[in-house]
C-alpha cells in the first residue's frame, strides 16, 4: 500500500509527467529531419501529425477504461512506456518507408494520450475546488514542454542527429512515466463531499444526446482546427515568413510558452468567469491571430508573423484546459474520465486542421490561404457558446 502525497506534490508530479508527453507538440521540430532528409512533403509530415492527434485522442478513451481496470498509477506507466516505444521504432525510417512513420507515431499518440487521461483524472479530482486552475497548472506543463523539449530536440539534432534525439526522447518519456506513475497511485483521502460529488454524474451515452455536449464538442473542434494547423507547421510557417531556421525554431519555443501560459490562464479564468467569457476571449485571439498573418504574409512583415503563430498558440490553448473542468461541472465526476476522453475526440476533425494547412502550402505554395480559413471559423465557434448560454439561462 502506497503512502498518501499531498494533492501539491500530487499537481508537480502529473504536471512533470505531462511535460513529457506532451512532446507530442514539438512536431514541427521532431519532423525536419524528415524532410530534408527523406524528402518528404509538408502535405506527407502534415497527415502524421493528424495521425499522432487523432491516436492521441484515441488514447484518451483507452485510458479511461485502462485507468477502471488498472488504476491511473499502472495507466500512466503504460501510456509512458508505449510513447517510449513509437519514438524507438522511428530509428527504423528510411525514405522508402512512410507508411512506417505513421505507424511508428500512432503509436507514440496513443501512449500520450493514455497517460493524459490518467493523469488528468487523478490529479483534478484531488482539486474540486479548483479543477479550471489544476487543470490549467499541469496543461501549461504538457504546452510549453515544446520550448524545453523542443530546444533540447533542436541542439541534439544538430550536434548528434535526429536518431539520438530520438533515443533520448523515449528513455525520458519512460523513465518519467514509470515514475509518476508510481506516485500518483497513492491517493489522499478523500473527504465526505467529494465521495459525493465522485457518485454523481451522467452517463457517456446520455451526454452525447444532450445540446450541451455537441457545442462544447464543436467550438473546441474549430478551435483545434486553427490551433493544430498552426502547431503542426510552426517552423515551416516562420521560415516562409523571412525569418532564418534557427530563429524560426526560437518562434516556435515562443509559440510554445504562449500555449503553456495560455492554459494557466483560462484555467484560472474559467474558474473566475465560466465557459462565457473563457471560450469567446481564445476565439477572438484566433481571429487577431488570422488578421496578422494574412497581413504579415501580404506585406511580407514578419514580426506580425511571429505574433500570429504566438496567438494561435495561446489560443489552442483554452480548448483541453476548459473542457477537463466542463466534463465535470456539465456531467459530473462518475464517468469523468470516459466523459472527458470523448469531449476531447473534438481533437479527432480538427486536427485535420494541421492536413488542410499542408495541403494549401503544398499546392500554392503559401500558408496565407489557409489563415483565411481558420479565421472564419471562429465566428461560428462564438455563436455557438452564445447559444449555450442561451440554453442554461433556459434551463434554469
Amino acid at each position: 500500500m502506497h503512502k498518501p502525497i499531498s494533492r501539491g506534490v500530487a499537481l508537480a508530479v502529473g504536471t512533470l509527467v505531462l511535460f513529457i508527453n506532451g512532446i507530442v507538440y514539438a512536431w514541427s521540430i521532431y519532423s525536419a529531419p524528415f524532410s530534408e532528409n527523406f524528402g518528404w512533403t509538408s502535405a506527407q509530415l502534415g497527415v502524421c501529425f493528424t495521425i499522432v492527434l487523432i491516436m492521441f485522442c484515441v488514447g484518451g478513451l483507452v485510458g479511461s477504461m485502462a485507468t477502471q481496470r488498472l488504476g491511473s498509477g499502472r495507466t500512466i506507466t503504460l501510456g509512458g512506456l508505449a510513447a517510449a516505444l513509437g519514438y524507438t521504432m522511428s530509428l527504423l525510417l528510411t525514405a522508402e518507408r512512410l507508411m512506417l512513420l505513421y505507424v511508428c507515431f500512432a503509436i507514440a499518440g496513443l501512449g500520450s494520450g493514455i497517460a493524459y487521461n490518467a493523469v488528468i483524472s487523478n490529479v483534478t479530482a484531488r482539486f474540486p475546488d479548483k479543477k479550471g486552475t489544476a487543470s490549467g497548472v499541469m496543461l501549461m506543463g504538457f504546452g510549453t514542454s515544446t520550448l524545453l523539449m523542443g530546444s533540447l530536440a533542436t541542439s541534439l539534432i544538430a550536434s548528434a542527429g535526429w536518431k539520438m534525439t530520438y533515443i533520448v526522447t523515449a528513455v525520458l518519456l519512460a523513465t518519467i512515466s514509470v515514475a509518476g506513475g508510481a506516485l500518483l497511485d497513492a491517493r489522499t483521502e478523500n473527504s465526505a463531499a467529494e465521495v459525493k460529488e465522485a457518485a454523481e454524474g451522467t452517463a457517456t451515452g446520455q451526454m452525447v444526446r444532450t445540446p450541451a455536449f455537441w457545442l462544447v464538442f464543436a467550438t473546441a473542434m474549430i478551435n483545434c482546427f486553427f490551433g493544430f494547423g498552426v502547431l503542426g507547421h510552426a517552423r515551416a510557417m516562420a521560415i516562409e515568413g523571412g525569418f532564418a531556421a534557427q530563429t524560426a525554431a526560437l518562434i516556435v519555443g515562443l509559440v510554445s510558452v504562449m500555449n503553456g501560459l495560455g492554459r494557466l490562464f483560462f484555467g484560472m479564468l474559467h474558474d473566475k468567469k465560466g465557459y462565457k467569457v473563457s471560450f469567446p476571449v481564445s476565439s477572438c485571439a484566433f481571429i487577431l491571430a488570422a488578421i496578422l498573418a494574412v497581413t504579415g504574409f501580404s506585406a511580407e512583415i514578419p514580426t506580425m508573423i511571429a505574433a500570429a503563430l504566438m496567438l494561435g498558440g495561446f489560443g489552442n490553448s483554452a480548448g483541453p484546459t476548459i473542457i477537463s473542468s466542463l466534463a465535470a461541472e456539465f456531467f459530473g465526476r462518475a464517468y469523468y474520465g470516459r466523459n472527458m476522453s470523448v469531449l476531447n475526440m473534438n481533437m479527432v476533425p480538427g486536427s485535420l486542421g494541421s492536413s488542410v494547412a499542408g495541403a494549401i502550402q503544398t499546392a500554392s505554395g503559401s500558408y496565407r490561404g489557409c489563415f483565411v480559413i481558420f479565421g472564419l471559423l471562429e465566428f461560428p465557434a462564438l455563436l455557438f457558446i452564445f447559444i449555450l448560454s442561451r440554453l442554461e439561462r433556459k434551463a434554469k
